[in-house]
């Protein structure tokens, strides 16, 4: 019989339990001595051998010691000594021999065994197949024997798995199984294939996915022995996933993924449902109309336009007039496109008067809107209306008194016998142009150059503005004897000069190339900050190498080189990328180079008293100028003397008067922010590359939906960039919030630009407004996006902002941006809003949302600022800016100073500028809740509100406690921080009455005669004011409205009548219960008069939709800085109002550096309706826009030109 085996049996064992036992001899020999014998030994067995079919035991019995074999061989006392029952599992042929003591030996004993003990067997309880159900199979075997197993289809042997137990099989899978006895002996290799299909889990759901107006209740249900796991995320469920043990109750859009896994591990398929709540409302939408007014030619067919309509809604319009007996036009529909719907209505049957439109949309699941109004007249016998009003200027606008406006007699200013007496505190726009430069015009073909004659302190700045990027405008300062003593030669959009003392001096600006509108500010403040505002505004007062140039070269270099090689040689360094130390090859080299550019320059300086030494200064950096316009040169730059100095602050810092107003510089001194504070500013985007912002950002998104209104082609998408607007509508777009942005947290100490309220704090950029606005859905999800929440988006922040700045809004009340609101709230963010600039109490939105910090708009004398809203659910004030005061006098109007950019050309610049607003208010507030949560991290949104309330963080303002215009006061930074860090520390306490007083200075100027002021208690507890007087009979005080405290608004009035020329200083002597204080005084009187002018002005009414201008008004004499407004006969309907100067000529009105104006304020223009005699207010002033030499795109060399955005049309001037 054949038999299988692992290796081949031993025939012997000497002790139970294995196969194999060595070393069964033992005693015997030299270990074991016994008796002598003298008689040959006895040898007996047990057994006389034979066949077999089990195990054989033999004893082997003798009187002297045995030794035997198992092979058959002649035992001898060297083989192995007995010792005990030897067991034989194999043929053997045992011999043994018993051998004394005196070594005679017995008969050798044979023994023949023939031993066949059958193999193990082993059996299955199924012999395999195929089931669709999991098997469970048993192994048996004979008895004694092991059971070895495998799986993966390789043979068994006793290195595999031992069988202990029944298997449950559950997929395909052969098993492989062998018994081995305790003999070694293998059973036959038992094979069972199992082919198993088990079907997976099903799962069910109660209630299938949609669109809901109440709570949904969602069971899940699965075949037996499996369990339900889901997510409420969207993303794919697993076994780590929440398990499923109870209905869901939904009441949020939710995405609802679940998955049913059995015990063996299959899944069901991933059953998903999505979830959709419409609890409210459609909302922020409005009935719009191109004109307001119905006439004679529209009534017919009038058209009107839903905007923002909640797709697939349906509406209903009811347009009704004043009286009873007409019918009420009823228009209804649904609306199939959300953005702009247009309908048309036969408005005929009405009667003139005052009509109202009603609109109402009902959406999918029957939520009905409130209702929105459109009110409009019914004019078809109107006549024509007048329309008035006047246009403001500054107390310090002047005027150039030659510039390229066709339409203005000229009287020349361009040397020093014709200079052209002007003011300072002042600020004046003018144009200066090379020959044949710029717009045909008065100037164009002789070219033009401007000197003016001002008196000035020493110390005093002249900041130039250039509008136009590609002209470069240089500005000289000489004393009264005409010796140089300033120049600003840059080549930036900025240049500034100071007075190196007090007394009479000249101002020459003219153009090194091209032609430009300027504005210069001339101001009695220190403008510190301002010199060399944006740019290198280079200096022959600098110290540097004459003739020396720091070249770097571009492409082209080696046509650049050979260039220079007749005019220049090399000092040190050589060609390639890195800079070159050149100079000019003789005063020869130097002049012709410039002449290249400008070839009259020599001309023009011909009578100059410029020494030799301060001539050769001044060429060497126009030579470099012109350097910088050859091909292959990347940039030249004077080779400067460098010393040790002490890093500047930021230049811009001192026009930004809104800062100390709520006592920032001291918040500073205890902190500055901190970079894990977070302000996401929900607004147009942010342009990422301004210098300003370099190291400020944390990433944002774009949130907004309408790829159409979002401008960039894709919608929403993890890149904020603001890719513009044009709503500025002079070419460039207004990047609002780039603006908010700098305000919250522009970069500081970097020496260029603005400061922001808490710079070392972090800003979120959220794209949320584009071409046409924004929508409430995607305000919606970036409310939810800053605040770390779960949005349609499916993005969210690496971190959560811990505060919200919106400076958007619009009526209409929208209960999912109230939920969306309270969510962020909830989650710890504290969430801040402009209230509007309508000028009224109607409530705006988010800002009057509760849960929102309402922020209402200041000036700088610290009284509401016209434009800004008011009302119950105004919570604090802050400076937004007034552009029609420079209460200061500082040159500027008070603005609120921030980074902008600029695309008016081709290339994209970044700047800065002023803007006013309550979206410019806001930012200051969000500002300091970012230092707050620098100094107490933990300060949660409802602390925030208990110290607002309290009037810990604010200077009361108006009324005495919380009022409906400045709500709790205008907020103090410091007074903020300090309260943070006793709410950290556990020790908060009652502020000491501080004085605080606003403008911090009054500076009457040359023509001023009354400035406002304003005291306030910046501190806690009681004020009393004890007396005001001031130190000159010139000048007075009276109380306007002041409290009981004598806190409030104060007039200071200055008398010249018996003041001889020359300069005046007083001051104002403030007692009260928390101390003395003087505030400073400072009038100049000039044998000149003068009065503010912006020059000659065009009044523009144009239609909203197309941007034509529709009637025209030239304004060319103003009256105590008032320009009046008269268009005799304007037909009834919409209209914008502009107003601009044209100093350059080109037909168009608000070019950079021109005078521009809008009804009510230029970046917040708004649509008049004309139906009747009306009048209207506005502010202009010179665009001081300001901007770096470094642009956002610097390809393409000739960037092309676009220039205002009113066209004039002398067909249509009223004279």
């Amino acid at each position: 019989m054949l038999r299988a085996r692992a290796t081949k049996r031993i025939g012997v064992i000497c002790c139970f339990g294995f196969l194999v036992i060595f070393g069964c001899g033992g005693g015997g020999g030299a270990n074991a001595p016994s008796p002598v014998q003298t008689n040959t030994p006895t040898l007996s067995a047990s057994s006389a051998g034979g066949t077999f079919d089990d195990a054989q035991q033999v004893t082997l019995n003798s009187n002297a010691p045995i030794y035997f074999t198992l092979d058959g061989s002649q035992p001898t006392n060297e083989s192995q000594r007995y010792n005990q029952a030897l067991t034989l599992v194999d043929d053997t042929v045992l011999r043994a021999v018993a051998i004394s003591a005196s070594g005679q030996s017995s008969q050798i004993l044979t023994l023949n065994f023939t031993i066949d003990i059958p193999p193990p067997t082993i059996s299955a309880s199924s012999n395999g197949g195929s089931f669709d159900a999991a098997q469970t199979l048993t192994l048996t075997a004979s008895t004694g024997a092991i059971i070895y197993l495998t799986t993966d289809g390789t043979e068994p042997d006793a290195n595999a798995s031992q069988y202990t137990e029944a298997l449950t099989l559950v997929a395909d899978v052969t098993v492989k199984a062998v018994a081995i006895d305790s003999y070694g002996q293998f059973s036959d290799v038992l094979t069972l294939d199992f082919a198993i299909d088990i079907p997976p889990p099903t799962i069910a759901i109660s209630a299938d996915g949609g669109i809901f107006n109440e709570a949904q209740i969602v069971s899940l249900s699965t075949t037996d022995n499996a369990v339900v796991y889901f997510t409420i995320d969207g993303s794919d469920p697993t076994q780590a996933s929440t398990e499923y043990v109870e209905p869901l109750t939904l009441s949020t859009d939710t995405t609802l993924s679940a998955i049913a896994i059995d015990e063996f591990g299959g899944s069901s398929e991933i059953l998903r449902a999505s979830y959709v709540f419409d609890f409210a409302a459609p909302a922020d939408f409005s009935l719009a109309a191109a004109s307001t007014v119905i006439s004679a030619s529209n009534a017919a067919a009038f058209p009107m336009t839903i905007v923002n309509g909640e797709l697939d809604s349906n509406y209903r319009i009811e347009i009704d007039d004043a009286t009873a007996d007409t019918d009420t036009v009823v228009l209804t529909g649904q609306v199939i496109d959300g953005a702009s719907q247009s309908i048309t209505a036969n408005l005929s049957g009405l009667v003139d008067g005052n009509i109202s439109a009603v609109l109402t949309l009902i959406d999918a699941m029957g939520n009905v809107s409130a209702p929105y109004t459109l009110a409009l007249t019914k004019a078809q016998e109107m006549v024509d209306a007048r329309v008035s009003g006047s246009v403001n200027i500054s107390s310090g606008t002047q005027i150039d008194s030659d510039v390229n406006e066709a339409s203005v007699a000229n009287t020349a200013n361009n040397d020093f016998a014709s200079a052209q007496d002007i003011f300072s505190p002042g600020l004046l726009g003018g144009y200066v142009n090379g020959p044949s430069a710029g717009p045909s015009g008065n100037l164009f073909s002789d070219g033009d150059e401007d000197y003016f004659r001002v008196s000035l302190s020493a110390g005093e700045k002249i900041l130039m503005t250039i509008a136009e990027s590609d002209a470069d405008l240089d500005i000289e300062l000489y004393d009264a004897s005409q010796a140089l003593v300033d120049d600003s030669l840059g080549t930036g959009n900025t240049e500034m000069l100071t007075a190196p003392s007090g007394g009479d001096f000249y101002i020459r600006v003219f153009p090194f190339s091209g032609a430009s509108n300027y504005v210069l500010s001339l101001s009695t403040a220190a403008l510190s900050g301002s010199a060399q505002a944006t740019d290198a505004g280079w200096s022959s007062f600098d110290e540097f190498y004459t003739d020396h140039a720091v070249v770097t070269l571009g492409a082209k270099a080696t046509g650049a080189m050979s260039v220079l090689a007749s005019s220049m040689h090399v000092l040190a360094g050589q060609q390639g990328s890195a800079p070159m130390l050149m100079a000019f090859n003789g005063v020869g080299a130097r002049t012709s180079t410039i002449a290249a550019v400008n070839p009259s320059l020599a001309m023009q300086r011909a009578g100059l008293a410029v020494n030799t030494a301060r001539k050769s200064k001044q060429e060497t950096l126009w030579a470099i100028k012109a350097l910088n316009r050859k091909a292959g040169i990347a940039l030249a730059e004077p080779n400067f003397l460098r010393q040790p100095l002490a890093t500047p602050d930021d230049r811009l810092y001192a026009d930004q008067w809104h800062y100390p107003q709520v006592q920032l510089p001291q918040a500073w001194d205890v902190t500055t922010g901190d970079s894990s504070v977070v302000v996401a500013v929900i607004d147009s985007g942010i342009l990422r590359n301004h210098p300003d912002f370099a190291g400020q950002l944390v990433a944002g998104a774009d949130l907004i939906s309408d790829s159409n209104n979002a401008g960039d082609g894709d919608g929403v998408d993890s890149n904020p960039e603001d890719v513009g607007d044009s709503d500025l509508g002079d070419g460039s777009s207004s990047f609002h919030g780039t603006h908010v942005a700098g305000t919250v947290a522009a970069a500081t100490n970097n020496q260029i630009g603005v400061a922001g309220v808490a710079w070392r704090s972090r800003v979120m950029p959220i794209r949320t407004l584009g071409r046409y606005g924004g929508s409430s859905y995607d305000l919606i999800q970036s409310i939810r996006f800053a605040a770390g929440l779960t949005n349609a988006s499916g993005l969210l922040p690496s971190r959560p902002a811990d505060v919200i700045n919106m400076s958007l809004g619009g009526g209409g009340f929208s209960q999912s941006e109230a939920n969306a609101v309270a969510a962020a709230r909830d989650a710890g963010v504290v969430v801040v809003a402009a209230a509007g600039n309508s000028g009224s109490n109607q409530l705006e939105y988010p800002a009057s949302y509760d849960g929102v910090i309402s922020v209402a708009a200041t000036n700088q004398s610290n009284a509401l600022s016209s434009y800004s809203n008011f009302g119950s659910q105004v919570d604090v004030a802050a400076p937004g800016g007034d552009m029609g005061e420079d209460a200061d006098a500082d040159g500027f109007p008070d603005g609120v100073l921030s980074t902008i950019g600029s695309d008016r050309e081709a290339t994209l610049t970044y700047g800065y500028r002023q803007y006013e607003g309550t979206s410019m208010a806001a930012p200051h507030v969000a500002g300091v809740v970012a230092l707050m949560k620098a100094v107490y991290p933990s300060l949660t949104p409802a602390e925030f509100e208990q110290v607002l309330e309290d009037g810990r963080i604010t200077d009361d303002l108006g009324d005495t406690g919380r009022d409906d215009r400045f709500g709790h006061g205008l907020i103090n930074a410091y007074k903020a921080v300090m309260t943070a860090q006793q709410l950290a520390n556990g020790t908060l306490q009652p502020l000491p009455p501080q004085l605080r007083w606003s403008p911090t200075g009054l500076n009457f100027g040359v023509t001023n005669t009354q400035i406002t002021f304003t005291l306030r208690n910046a501190g806690g507890g009681d004020l009393m004011i004890n007396s005001v007087t001031s130190d000159a009979s010139w000048l007075s005080v009276t109380a306007q409205t002041v409290n009981a405290a004598g806190l409030g608004t104060y007039l200071a009035s200055a008398d010249r009548a018996d003041l001889v020329e020359g300069n005046y200083v007083a001051a104002i002597d403030l007692t009260s219960s928390a101390g003395s204080v003087q505030i400073n005084a400072n009038l100049r009187v000039s044998s000149t008069a003068f009065s503010p002018s912006a020059g000659v002005l065009f009044a523009l009414l144009t239609d909203p939709e197309t941007g034509e201008t529709v009637v025209q008004q030239r304004l060319a004499s103003p009256q105590e800085g008032r320009y009046t407004l008269n268009f005799e006969s304007v037909a009834p309907g919409s209209y914008s109002l502009v107003v601009g100067s044209d100093m350059d000529n080109d037909n168009f009105i608000c070019d950079a550096g021109e005078a521009c104006g809008a009804y009510p304020t230029l970046n917040d223009e708004q649509t008049i309706a004309i139906t009747e005699d009306a009048a209207f207010g506005l502010d202009i002033s010179f665009d001081q826009s300001r901007f770096l030499n470094e642009s956002a795109n610097t390809s393409g060399s000739n960037p092309q030109r676009l220039q205002g955005y009113r066209y004039k049309n002398s067909n249509k001037i009223a004279r």
